[in-house]
């Protein structure tokens, strides 16, 4: 039979904690109306049961209370279509009983943000986090742990850490009343236990746990009752998974490079990883054995592996990225030629350049070119002095960290000074304009749904962003409109010389069309050479596999035009204008 369901929240916008699974089954927001649905059995005939009907509510990242019969989730309400008012964040209660299912009811209101709402194995206390804006919840956050009364309303909060500057992550309970989480109080997001009066910190010098709170529902580790707790942390910007013995610390080595959704399984490991050779999938970390079957079949002698690069860049301090040198068996460049490479500028910008298997990275160096993955200062997994380096010199800082990293490349002989490219998506995408606003190293670039007017931006975007650009760019009550001028590509696009390509989703909410629109009208205006191509149906991050691909070829057939390639495939027509 066929399931017409997708499991996919949009809370935030970028959504997870989709799905949780307790003894009385599966409870998963279904994406196409944003209700509760629940399936208690898994055969094929199997049809879950829809819990809500609330056009209004979007639910996400939730807990079931199994002694009152009922769901914590977090919620957000916005306003029907047609209609004005504020989106509003609550935690709430679902009712799962015969005579109310359904019923949903507020427990917490008040702050901007809630997430990862948590329950004692008695039932008896619940944790979670909350924040405000114009803050992130990497920025500032706030764990608050509060006893639930006979109704099952939580009474006498307490703030147990995050704020001030500080955030707190990923509550987890285990049976001996202990709650866990993650604090960067340190300077470096730690690991840390809470008793009920004190808090211990597992200090791990210069590793970083967790990971920035874009999505909801994440987990990096795994602790038990015997105080032992299984994590993973990055050091470096190399990923690593580390046990805890209640002691010390030791490494544990594994494959995986990147990981998501870890959990424990007695004395295994196990989580949504990718590996130098295998694509994102389910896999027992400690036995190095995947538990899901893969159709990529590829050679490793075909696979271009990433090699940690470190580099000056200004102000006299060093930069990290990551280095694909171009492989494919069937074919070697001449001794004497170089490379042309590709430099990627990460999303968020509060983020990290993707770690294991990415076939779109296959793709580039299986086709002769070099692919620099740069974790420019404001990237996650090097410490909070590292990731706030960018704050108030978004446009700036990013901007010097890609150039500096291209020019390292090629002064090194590893890539083709003539033929630096630039590419990035969102986030990236700005970055990509502002650099070739101001640098003139690249040959051209490619912009994924890029942001051209910052205050465009900032009128339009969704709540949880809405404060995001005031910490980049340093915005004050005095030099908003200023700032946010000069940090426009838009504005800046008569420096652009180079020719640039525009992706765009026609209904993306998080960059709206109008700024790769804008942009590209611009460019074309001034005669810059230029190519916009927009999705139908897409959004923020393409997930249809056609458009995929032909963004991906387009993007090379571009390339393959500027510089003056003879791709061996055949590529999509695109239309370069001014070229």
């Amino acid at each position: 039979m066929s399931f017409p369901y997708n499991a996919r929240s949009k809370v935030h916008e970028y959504g997870g904690g989709s799905f949780l699974v307790s003894e009385a089954g599966l409870f998963f927001v279904n994406a196409e109306d944003q209700d509760i649905y629940h399936l208690s059995g898994l055969s094929g005939t199997s049809v879950p049961d829809r819990i809500t009907t609330e056009p209004c509510l979007r639910f996400a990242d939730g807990v079931h209370d199994p002694v009152r019969n009922r769901l914590i989730m977090v919620a957000e309400r916005h306003p029907l279509p047609g209609q004005s008012g504020n989106v509003e964040n609550q935690l709430v209660s679902v009712s799962l009983s015969d005579a109310s299912l359904g019923h949903v009811s507020t427990l917490c209101s008040g702050s901007d943000f809630y997430a990862a709402p948590r329950l004692n194995p008695e039932g008896t206390h619940l944790a979670w986090l909350e924040w405000s804006l114009p803050y992130m919840p990497w920025e500032t956050s706030e764990l608050w742990v509060c006893k639930l009364n006979d109704t099952g309303v939580p009474v006498n909060g307490s703030r147990i850490a995050g704020g001030g500057g500080f955030m707190a992550g990923e509550p987890q309970w285990k049976g001996n009343g202990t709650l866990w989480f993650i604090s960067d109080e340190s300077g470096w997001a730690s690991l840390n236990k809470w008793n009920g009066t004190d808090i211990v910190t597992l200090p791990l010098d210069s590793h970083e746990f967790g990971q920035p709170m874009w999505g909801l529902g994440g987990r990096t580790y795994c602790a038990d009752a015997q105080h032992r707790v299984t994590a993973i942390a990055q050091h470096k910007g190399q990923m690593r998974m580390v046990h805890h013995d209640g002691k010390s610390w030791t490494e544990k080595p594994t494959p995986a490079r990147h990981v998501d959704s870890l959990i424990c399984a007695q004395e295994n490991a196990l989580g949504i990883a990718a590996t130098d050779y295998s694509p994102p999938a389910i896999l027992n970390l400690t036995t190095a054995k995947s538990l899901s079957d893969s159709d990529i079949q590829i050679g490793r002698d075909e696979i271009s592996v990433a090699q940690p690069v470190e580099f000056r860049t200004t102000g006299g301090s060093t930069s990290f990225a990551l280095y694909y040198p171009p492989c494919n068996s069937a074919y070697t460049g001449p001794d004497d030629e170089s490379p042309p490479m590709i430099v990627s500028a990460h999303g968020g910008p509060t983020g990290m350049a993707d770690r294991g298997l990415k076939l779109k990275i296959q793709y580039w160096t299986s086709r002769g070119f070099a692919w620099l993955d740069v974790d420019y200062r404001g990237s996650t997994g090097y410490g909070r002095a590292y990731r706030k380096a960018l704050d108030g010199n978004w446009g700036i800082t990013d901007v010097e960290d890609v150039a500096a990293g291209a020019r390292h490349m090629a002064e090194s002989g590893l890539a083709d000074p003539d033929r630096l490219l630039i590419s990035g998506s969102s986030a990236g995408g700005y970055t990509v304009l502002q650099a070739l606003c101001h640098t003139d190293i690249f040959a051209a670039g490619a912009s994924y749904y890029g942001i051209g007017d910052l205050a465009k931006l900032l009128a339009h975007t969704h709540k949880f962003e809405s404060g995001y650009l005031h910490t980049l760019l340093g915005l004050t009550a005095d030099d908003t409109d200023t700032r946010l001028h000069e940090r426009s590509p838009l504005f800046q696009a008569a420096n652009i010389k180079s020719p640039v390509i525009f992706f765009q989703g026609s209904d993306d909410a998080v960059v709206p069309p109008d700024q790769s629109r804008d942009m590209a009208a611009s460019l074309r205006s001034r005669g810059t050479p230029v190519s916009y191509i927009e999705f139908k149906g897409e959004g923020h991050g393409f997930r249809n596999s056609n458009t995929i691909v032909t963004a991906l070829e387009s993007e090379y057939a571009f390339y393959a035009g500027i510089l003056g390639l003879q791709p061996k495939q055949e590529l999509p027509s695109i239309t370069i204008d001014n070229f």
